[in-house]
C-alpha cells in the first residue's frame, strides 16, 4: 500500500479530493475572530497609566484623556455590552469549595502615586504607612478642586491673615495643584538637607500631602472645626486616616503639620514651611506673569535700597503725602550723623523695594516672617559697612530712648545707619524735619 500511494497522489481526481478535504479541515480548526473596539480596550491600559489627568495640548485645544476616580481606576473594566473584561474567577479548591479571594494590589491612576509613592514604595511599606498614605492621596484627589486658601468670611485661619495681600491670587490655585508642588519641594529640600534621607521620606510625604487637608470644605462642616486654623483640622483627619496603623513618627508629623504656619525652630518643621513657601512663590510668579523668584543675594542691593529709604527720612506719615507707608509707623530720623530707622517702617520699605524690582520672596509675603527679613536686611547692611553701631548676630537693631526737649522720653527699637551713606546731603535731610522730630533732644542706648 505504501508503494501504491505515491502513484495514486499523482492522479488528478485524488488531488481534487485531498484539496477539498484540507480546506474543510482548515475552516473547522480556525476560530472565529474576536473583535473588541478601542473603546472597550481603553479601560485595560488606562488603569495602568499612572497619570490619567487631562494633558494640555500645545497645538490648539486641550488633549483630554478620560479621567477616572480612584474607585473607577481600581474597578474591573466593563465592555460596552455590559460584560466584564478580564474579570478574575473566584478561586475554587480541588473539592469544589470556594476559597478566600486574594485581592492583588493595583496601581492607582494618580499623578501623586507616580511621583511620590512608586519611587519610595519600599521604605513606605516597611514603615507601615502605605495604606494611610494612599487614603490621604484619595482625599486630595477627590476633594482637591477647592481653593488652596480658606475663604470663609468668619474664619480664624492663621494663613489667610498671614497671606492677606495675595489671598485672592492664591484662591485661583487648586488645593490639588498646591499639594503636589509642596510635596515636590518637600522631597527636594529633605534630600538636600539630610545625608541619609531615605528613612525620613515617608514622614515628609505624609506631612506634605496632608498639611492642607483642613482646607477642604467637606472636612470643615462640623461646627467644632469650621472656625479653627486649617492645620488643626488637618491633624484630626491625619489621625483618622492612620487609625489601625502603628507608625512611630505619627505624633511628630502631626506636630509639624500643626505648626507649619508659625515661627518654628525644629529642623523638620522648617523644611515643611520652606517647601510650602517655595510652592507659594511659584504660584504667585505664574499668576503675575512678570515677577521672578530670586534669592535675597540676587535682588537685594544696599545702595539702591538706601535710595528707597531716603525719601522717608525725617518725615512723619502725615507729612509724607506720597508713598505706601500709610500707618502710624515712621521710617527714620537723623540725629548727630546717624539715621535711626524703625523696624516696622523698614520692613514696609523692603516690601515696596522688592515689588519695584518685580521679585517674589515668600518671606516678604508672610507677615510672620518679618523678623527673618529684617535679620537678612541688617546682615546685608552690616556687611556693607553702613551701620552706625555694631549689632549682635541675629538682631536687626537695638533699643534706644528718644529724649524730647520737654523732658519726655520715648522707647524705640531702631537700626542705626550712617547718615553719609545716603545720597542726599545731611543739611538737606535736616530741613525736612517735621512733627515730633523737631523736638528730639537726644538719643541714648538702653
Amino acid at each position: 500500500m505504501k508503494a501504491i500511494w505515491p502513484r495514486m497522489r499523482q492522479l488528478s481526481f485524488v488531488r481534487i479530493v485531498m484539496k477539498v478535504l484540507w480546506s474543510v479541515k482548515q475552516d473547522i480548526a480556525r476560530p472565529a475572530p474576536i473583535i473588541i473596539s478601542l473603546e472597550d480596550l481603553a479601560p485595560v491600559w488606562l488603569r495602568h497609566n499612572h497619570d490619567s489627568r487631562p494633558s494640555q495640548g500645545t497645538a490648539g485645544g486641550n488633549l483630554t484623556a478620560p479621567v477616572m476616580s480612584m474607585a473607577e481606576a481600581l474597578a474591573p473594566p466593563v465592555l460596552s455590552n455590559g460584560e466584564t473584561l478580564l474579570q478574575p474567577a473566584t478561586p475554587v479548591s480541588a473539592n469544589g469549595t470556594i476559597v478566600a479571594e486574594v485581592v492583588l494590589p493595583r496601581t492607582h491612576s494618580s499623578l501623586f502615586v507616580r511621583d511620590f509613592v512608586v519611587p519610595y514604595q519600599g521604605i513606605i511599606e516597611r514603615q507601615n504607612a502605605l495604606t494611610p498614605l494612599l487614603k490621604i492621596i484619595d482625599a486630595v484627589e477627590e476633594y482637591g478642586q477647592c481653593p488652596s486658601v480658606v475663604l470663609e468670611a468668619k474664619t480664624q485661619d492663621e494663613e489667610s491673615g498671614d497671606l492677606l495681600s495675595i489671598r485672592d491670587t492664591l484662591a485661583q490655585v487648586t488645593l490639588r495643584d498646591h499639594t503636589h508642588r509642596v510635596t515636590k519641594h518637600g522631597i527636594a529640600v529633605l534630600l538636600a538637607t539630610y545625608k541619609d534621607a531615605e528613612p525620613l521620606i515617608p514622614k515628609m510625604l505624609v506631612a506634605c500631602l496632608a498639611h492642607d487637608l483642613g482646607k477642604i470644605p467637606a472636612f470643615r462642616q462640623s461646627g467644632i472645626y469650621s472656625m479653627r486654623d486649617h492645620p488643626a483640622v488637618s491633624v484630626v483627619k491625619v489621625r483618622e486616616l492612620f487609625q489601625g496603623h502603628e507608625v512611630f513618627w505619627l505624633d511628630e508629623v502631626c506636630q509639624v503639620i500643626q505648626a507649619h504656619h508659625r515661627h518654628v525652630k525644629d529642623g523638620f518643621s522648617t523644611l515643611l514651611k520652606e517647601a510650602d513657601g517655595h510652592a507659594r512663590e511659584e504660584e504667585v510668579a505664574m499668576a503675575s506673569g512678570t515677577f521672578e523668584i530670586k534669592s535675597w543675594e540676587q535682588w537685594f542691593d544696599v545702595p539702591s535700597f538706601l535710595r528707597s529709604v531716603e525719601p522717608y527720612i525725617n518725615l512723619t506719615p502725615r507729612s509724607k503725602k506720597e508713598g505706601s507707608i500709610r500707618k502710624a509707623e515712621w521710617v527714620g530720623f537723623t540725629h548727630k550723623g546717624i539715621v535711626y530707622c524703625q523696624a516696622e517702617g523698614l520692613f514696609r520699605v523692603v516690601k515696596e523695594y522688592a515689588k519695584e524690582r518685580k521679585v517674589i520672596d515668600i518671606h516678604l509675603l508672610r507677615q510672620s516672617d518679618r523678623d527673618h527679613v529684617m535679620r537678612q536686611m541688617a546682615g546685608s547692611l552690616q556687611k556693607a559697612g553702613v551701620l552706625g553701631e555694631t549689632i549682635g548676630e541675629g538682631f536687626y537693631g537695638r533699643k534706644y530712648s528718644v529724649r524730647l526737649k520737654d523732658g519726655k522720653q520715648m522707647g524705640t527699637y531702631c537700626l542705626p545707619i550712617i547718615e553719609s551713606s545716603f545720597e542726599t546731603k545731611p543739611s538737606d535731610l535736616e530741613k525736612r524735619k517735621a512733627g515730633f522730630f523737631l523736638f528730639i533732644d537726644d538719643v541714648v542706648k538702653v
